[in-house]
C-alpha cells in the first residue's frame, strides 16, 4: 500500500484498463462512541472495490481505520489525529472501517 498525496486523474491515467466514473462520499459530522465501529462498504456502494480514495479527521478526536480488499480480512489499525489525511493510491479497498477513540467528525471519498 503506498499513501500519498495524488489526484484521481493521476491514478485514471496510470491503470491499463477503464474504470468506472462513479465515486461514493461519506460523512460523519458527529462521530461518537455509539456510532463505532463504522463500516463503509464501498464495494456495494459502488459496485466494484474502489481503487483510490481518501479519509479526513475533521473533528478534534482520534479513530482508526482499517481496510480490507474482500469484507473479511482487515489491515492492521491506522490512527487518525485531528487534522490528518489518509490518502489511499492504487489499493484495492472492499470496505473501511473506522473504530471511535475519541469524540470527531470524518469526511471521505472512494472512486
Amino acid at each position: 500500500m503506498v499513501i500519498t498525496k495524488t489526484t484521481p486523474k493521476k491514478i485514471l491515467d496510470k491503470l491499463p484498463f477503464p474504470i468506472s466514473g462513479r465515486a461514493k462520499a461519506y460523512r460523519d459530522p458527529v462521530f461518537v462512541a455509539g456510532d463505532s465501529p463504522v463500516t463503509l462498504d464501498v464495494n456495494t456502494d459502488l459496485g466494484r472495490n474502489a481503487i483510490d480514495g481518501f479519509i479526513i479527521n475533521d473533528g478534534a478526536g482520534i479513530f482508526n481505520i482499517e481496510i480490507s480488499d474482500d469484507g473479511a480480512n482487515w489491515s492492521n489499525e491506522f490512527r487518525l489525529n485531528n487534522g490528518e489525511t489518509l490518502q489511499l493510491t492504487n489499493v484495492n479497498i472492499d470496505s473501511i472501517k473506522l473504530t471511535w477513540l475519541t469524540n470527531s467528525s470524518y469526511r471521505a471519498l472512494f472512486i
